[in-house]
C-alpha cells in the first residue's frame, strides 16, 4: 500500500483499490474508499476542498510516476474497472486510437449490411466482385473493401495484446490494420538483428529484437495483402538481402516464408486465399492456377546474387534451388504446368550467363511427365543441363551462353 502523491490520507494497492485513513478513534486504521457511481473514478476531500480523478491514474501516478506527454493509459483485459498495476499500460494516443477503436463492430451494428456469413462467403469465393453484390444486394465497392481487408475487420485482441504490454521491460505492442505499423516493422528491420513475421491464431504476428528491444505487432489476418507486400519497402528488402549470407523462401499450405541469414531475419506472409491478389508480380510463373504466392523475380535474382546457399521458391511440388550457384526446379504436374516454368528455369538461367533450349525442356518433360521433374544448371558452364524425373531418369539437356532460337520472344511474353 503506498500513500497517493497529493491527496494526504489516502492510500492505494496493487490491485487498484483505494484506501483512506479513518478517524483516530476507529479501531480499524484504514477503510476502503467509497466507489462514485462511476467505477472508474474516484473523489477525494482534503477537509476544503473536494476533487475527482481517474482511478487508473491515480494508480499509474504512484506506482509508475508522472505520465509522459503523449500517452494514455489502456486496460490490458479491456476491463476499464480492473485497475490493477498488472492491468494498465501506457500508450501514444495515435496507438491508442487503432488499437482501441470504441463503437460496436461487426453484425451487431445497426449499419451493417453484411453478416459475418456473408463476410466469410465474400473472403473464401472465387466470383467476381459483381457476381457476389448480386446475389448480396450490395455494391461492388462494398465487396471489394471486404476483400481488401478496408471493412469488417475483425476487433482487436485485447487479452493477447495485453501481456506483452510492461513498462519499463523495453517490449511493446500495436494492433491493428497492417497498413498503419509499416513504419514500425520497416524501423524494425533497419535496426533488429532478427526480425519474425509469423501468421497465429489468425492474426500477423510482427516481431523484432536486437540485444535490448523487441515490437510485436498483432494484426488481423483479413489484412490486404497489397499492404503487407508494401510493408516493406524494395530499398529495405534489398538491404536486408544484401547482408544476408543465405535466404530462404518457401510458400507451404497458406503462407510464405522468407528467410533471411545474416544474423538472421524471417519474414513469414500468410496467403490470403479469399482474395485475388497475390504476393508479388510472378503469380503464375513458376506454378500454375493453384500456386499459393510468389516474390517479385527482381528480389529472386537479387537473391541468387548475392546469396549462398538458399532456397528461394517452393510451392507444393514446385521447388526452384540455388545452392553454389546450382539452380534446381522441380513442378509436379509438368503436362500442365511445366512450358511456363521451363520459361522461368531459363529467367533464372540468365542470372549466371546460361540458357537451356526451352524446346529440348519440353519434350523431356513430357517424354517422361512424372510427379517430379529437376532441371539442373550449372554456372559454370562445363556441364549440360539435366532434367531428371520421377522414375529416376536423367536426361541431358544442352546448355548454351547464348540464348536459343525463340527465347528472348517467350521470355518477353512471360514478363
Amino acid at each position: 500500500m503506498r500513500p497517493i502523491t497529493g491527496h494526504p490520507g489516502y492510500f492505494c494497492d496493487i490491485t487498484g483499490g483505494i484506501w483512506s485513513r479513518r478517524s483516530r478513534t476507529s479501531k480499524k486504521p484504514f477503510g476502503r474508499l467509497r466507489r462514485c457511481a462511476d467505477a472508474n473514478s474516484c473523489r477525494f476531500f482534503d477537509g476544503k476542498v473536494r476533487s475527482g480523478e481517474s482511478r487508473a491514474r491515480v494508480i499509474v501516478k504512484t506506482f509508475r510516476g508522472e505520465l509522459p506527454d503523449g500517452v494514455v493509459i489502456v486496460h490490458r483485459d479491456g476491463d476499464k474497472t480492473n485497475c490493477a498495476v498488472g492491468n494498465l499500460g501506457l500508450v501514444t494516443h495515435s496507438t491508442h486510437a487503432r488499437v482501441y477503436r470504441r463503437g460496436i463492430r461487426g453484425e451487431q451494428s445497426t449499419n451493417a449490411k453484411l453478416t459475418d456469413a456473408d463476410v466469410e462467403f465474400i473472403r473464401s469465393s472465387e466470383k467476381t466482385n459483381g457476381d457476389i453484390a448480386n446475389r448480396l444486394g450490395v455494391s461492388n465497392e462494398c465487396v471489394g473493401a471486404v476483400r481488401l481487408g478496408k471493412s469488417w475487420m475483425p476487433a482487436p485482441m485485447a487479452h493477447a495484446d495485453a501481456q506483452a504490454y510492461d513498462d519499463g521491460s523495453g517490449v511493446t505492442v500495436q494492433s491493428g490494420p497492417l497498413r498503419h505499423a509499416i513504419n514500425t516493422v520497416r524501423t524494425a528491420v533497419q535496426r533488429s538483428k532478427f526480425v519474425q513475421i509469423a501468421c497465429i491464431g489468425g492474426t500477423f504476428t510482427v516481431s523484432a529484437s536486437d540485444d535490448a528491444r523487441v515490437a510485436v505487432i498483432a494484426v488481423p489476418v483479413q489484412t490486404s495483402s497489397r499492404d503487407f507486400t508494401a510493408m516493406i519497402s524494395s530499398r529495405d528488402r534489398e538491404k536486408v538481402i544484401a547482408s544476408s549470407l543465405g535466404i530462404t523462401t518457401s510458400i507451404t499450405a497458406n503462407q510464405e516464408e522468407v528467410i533471411f541469414r545474416s544474423g538472421a531475419a524471417i519474414h513469414t506472409a500468410p496467403w490470403i486465399s479469399a482474395t485475388p491478389h497475390r504476393l508479388g508480380v510472378i503469380d503464375s510463373a513458376l506454378v500454375d492456377a493453384t500456386a499459393k504466392a510468389s516474390i517479385p523475380k527482381k528480389d529472386l535474382l537479387l537473391a541468387v546474387r548475392q546469396s549462398r546457399p538458399l532456397t528461394p521458391y517452393e510451392a507444393n511440388a514446385c521447388h526452384l534451388q540455388f545452392s553454389s550457384g546450382c539452380a534446381v526446379l522441380s513442378a509436379g504436374h509438368p503436362r500442365t504446368g511445366f512450358s511456363q516454368m521451363a520459361l522461368d528455369v531459363g529467367y533464372v538461367g540468365r542470372a549466371f550467363g546460361m540458357y537451356l533450349d526451352l524446346r529440348h525442356v519440353r519434350q523431356a518433360a513430357m517424354a517422361e511427365s512424372g510427379d517430379r521433374v529437376e532441371i539442373w544448371l550449372e554456372p559454370t558452364g562445363r556441364r549440360p543441363g539435366v532434367v531428371m524425373t520421377t522414375s529416376g531418369c536423367r536426361i541431358l539437356l544442352p546448355v548454351c551462353t547464348s540464348p536459343p532460337v525463340g527465347f528472348t520472344s517467350a521470355m518477353e511474353m512471360m514478363i
